[in-house]
């Protein structure tokens, strides 16, 4: 029997979605048929984005502030099946960073987060819940209420030497995710952690740490020390990131999922 991932007649919102991991989940979604609603603070989004039917991008909505997140929310029609809480920030801090660095870290990583997530909370857990067939005939599977997935980082389960402030946020996503999966038992919370992943962020981290660092996780540098021997593509998470928004995952929440290439 061959049975396929199929989003058509979801929706599923996306913030950070013009770039890197965000960038290529909305590609993935849309080619397997959702609808995506990006909130992303660009003013220049991606021409793969630009006039699709199925894309709906709120451009320069602040994750930090409570009433932009809202309203986005908000603007979503019809019913909201998934959330991924995937804008970010990530800068080199070095041994002691600044506090400047710090606020801002954590206040889009972590208060970003937790804005649009607590958001989208409220409208999910007033929905009703949803069943599918599964593989086998006759089997159903209940996926609740809708689907929250919010991205970590390997930072999430280890610190990283020179990134405090960024460990210290991925850390707290990760605590929210365990949380709110057991606050909201039928929505599915999960958060994936990857791991050195080549992306326009990763780069400019990378770029600004001193040179012959070795201790930088997301650098190119430690490329030698993935099994799979190569950093991982933003598709690669994307991949990953589908699996725990679809109904495959059912009977999966509270869960950290790490996309590393073994580099454990």
């Amino acid at each position: 029997m061959k049975t396929t991932l199929d989003f058509t007649g979801r929706n599923i919102a996306i913030t950070g979605g013009c770039s890197g991991i965000g960038f290529a989940l909305a590609q993935t979604l849309i080619a397997l048929g959702a609808t995506v609603y990006i909130a992303d603070i660009v003013k220049n989004p991606p021409a793969e984005l630009v006039d699709h039917d199925r894309i709906h991008i709120t451009y320069g909505c602040d994750i930090t502030k409570r009433d932009a997140c809202k309203s986005f929310i908000d603007s979503i029609p019809g019913r909201l099946d998934g959330l991924v809480n995937c804008a970010g920030t990530s800068t080199w801090e070095g041994k002691i960073g600044s506090d400047e660095v710090y606020q801002r870290t954590m206040d889009i990583n972590v208060n970003g987060t937790w804005n649009m997530g607590t958001e989208a909370m409220r409208r999910m857990s007033g929905q009703e819940d949803v069943e599918s067939p599964g593989a086998i005939p006759g089997v159903v599977r209940n996926v609740g209420q809708g689907a929250i997935v919010n991205v970590g980082s390997g930072a999430s389960l280890r610190g990283v030497s020179g990134l405090a402030a960024y460990s210290a946020s991925k850390h707290a996503i990760l605590g929210l995710t365990r949380s709110w999966a057991r606050d909201f038992p039928k929505l599915r919370v999960n958060a994936v952690a990857p791991g050195a992943t080549d992306t326009p962020l990763a780069e400019a981290t990378v770029a600004a740490a001193p040179t012959g660092d070795t201790n930088v996780i997301i650098g190119k540098a430690q490329i030698a020390s993935i099994p799979k021997g190569r950093m991982a593509y933003a598709t690669d998470i994307a991949d990953a990131v589908v699996f725990l928004l679809s109904d495959w995952s059912s009977f999966i929440t509270g869960q950290c999922l790490p996309v590393n290439g073994g580099n454990f």
